[in-house]
């Protein structure tokens, strides 16, 4: 499920950072931001997924 979360999440991440440019000023930065935080927290979640999965781990996130 974490694997499945943080592609979403990576997804969500960079849809929101694209789009950013369209918003008003104060938006975009709000935007930009929030996709890079969303990204960063969906690659770690695919990591983590495939650490455990490399060492037959359940991790439970």
């Amino acid at each position: 499920m974490s694997l499945v979360g943080g592609i979403i999440l990576l997804i969500i991440g960079i849809i929101l950072y694209a789009v950013a440019g369209m918003l008003p000023p104060v938006a975009t930065k709000i935007a930009r931001i929030l996709g890079i935080i969303l990204a960063i927290i969906g690659v770690i979640l695919i990591v983590l997924a495939a650490l455990g999965v490399a060492f037959g781990l359940a991790l439970p996130l």
